[in-house]
């Protein structure tokens, strides 16, 4: 198994940044390597080409060094003359953004930073705990943000009481600009419509490497072993809550009696079936990612995965789907667009499809199945 896309992502956008660095001492060869770096993170990692973008943004806000544009000039040249389809990808992007945007209602950016939840904290204090830290944990981002990082406050004010000396290091002074930026960004990706960006918290990982050199450097310098201490510890605590919040999340899931129910369901298509080749569609289309691991000779409708190179596959979900994994309505022009042999439907969507012409050959307490093509 490979180094996976979030890692080398964030590898590449680490030295992506350690090349602009370079370039603004003064070291212009490291432009292209910069220029190369940026082009495979933009073909790799959708969410290390943002904060790459946001992050050289912002370093020639602060710098005025627009050498720094150089990369993102390559990365359009290579876009108006499609050199290794950068046309397409940006195409799909495009095509992903928009589809997201008129979409993520439901998802878990439409539940992010909702007034009426921060309205409602003092009752969930005391009626519903659990309620209570999922908001300030993972539903609300500057919530999530302050508790999952209390250096980050510390940061700041100690930047401004050693402002003066640490202008005298230029790689010190560096990192705070790129704090800076990712702080930007993510009270920028906080807010609709920049919501469709992807959790706005992440951007701090990939800052992540820039932060600890500057912690290291206060700590250095201002005989703050103790703070350090104290920091470590209250870090410490906030992962033991994580670790209790998931161990219910995972215990109120009944993730063990869904997963036999997935079985069951792929058991009974086997019976009928053998080793047959059969497509299957899911209701919500999500579920094709955990069926497909049951069994290796049926076919899956895959949400945004197409065959044909020539459609974007997230135009193709827009006419499939009325919402985010949601089918359209008139299901059966699916049956027929796709040659659909199977489908595995929750119980709770039955009522959204009229599947009463279509037999049902099995229903357990999670799903029911319907035979779709009579051959």
């Amino acid at each position: 198994e490979g180094i996976k896309s979030r890692s080398f992502g964030s590898f590449l956008s680490f030295l992506f940044v350690l090349c602009l660095f370079e370039i603004l001492n003064g070291e212009l060869i490291y432009i292209f390597p910069s220029s190369i770096i940026f082009y495979l993170i933009f073909i790799s990692s959708a969410f290390a080409a943002q904060f790459s973008i946001f992050t050289l943004l912002g370093l020639i806000f602060f710098t005025k060094n627009f050498y720094l544009l150089i990369p993102l000039v390559f990365l359009i040249v290579l876009y108006f003359f499609n050199i290794s389809k950068v046309k397409e990808i940006t195409i799909h992007k495009l095509n992903h953004f928009i589809w997201y945007y008129n979409n993520y209602e439901g998802t878990t950016a439409g539940k992010l930073n909702k007034i009426k939840d921060i309205l409602n904290l003092p009752k969930y204090l005391i009626k519903d705990k659990f309620k209570f830290f999922i908001i300030l944990i993972r539903d609300n981002s500057f919530t999530s943000l302050l508790i999952l990082n209390p250096s980050l406050v510390l940061l700041v004010i100690l930047f401004y009481e050693n402002q003066t000396f640490l202008n005298q290091y230029d790689i010190y002074n560096f990192c705070f600009f790129i704090l800076v930026s990712t702080i930007v960004t993510f009270f920028i990706t906080s807010f609709k419509p920049f919501l469709i960006l992807g959790q706005s918290e992440r951007y701090m990982e990939y800052a992540l490497p820039f932060v600890i050199l500057l912690i290291t450097f206060f700590i250095d310098n201002n005989n703050l072993d103790n703070i350090f201490i104290i920091i470590i510890l209250i870090q410490l605590f906030i992962l033991f809550i994580i670790f209790l919040l998931k161990k219910k999340i995972y215990k109120n899931s009944n993730y063990k009696e869904i997963m036999n129910d997935h079985k069951e369901v792929i058991r009974n298509i086997e019976i009928l079936e053998n080793t047959k080749k059969k497509n299957i569609l899911c209701v919500p289309s999500k579920l094709s990612f955990s069926f497909s691991q049951l069994n290796k000779n049926f076919f899956y409708y895959y949400p945004w995965v197409t065959q044909n190179l020539k459609i974007d596959g997230f135009k193709y979900m827009k006419e499939d789907s009325d919402r985010l994994y949601l089918p359209i309505k008139k299901i059966e022009k699916l049956f027929e667009k796709y040659s659909i042999d199977y489908v595995i439907i929750k119980n709770s969507l039955l009522n959204k499809y009229d599947l009463t012409k279509y037999k049902k050959i099995f229903s357990n307490r999670s799903f029911d199945v319907f035979k779709i093509n009579a051959n």
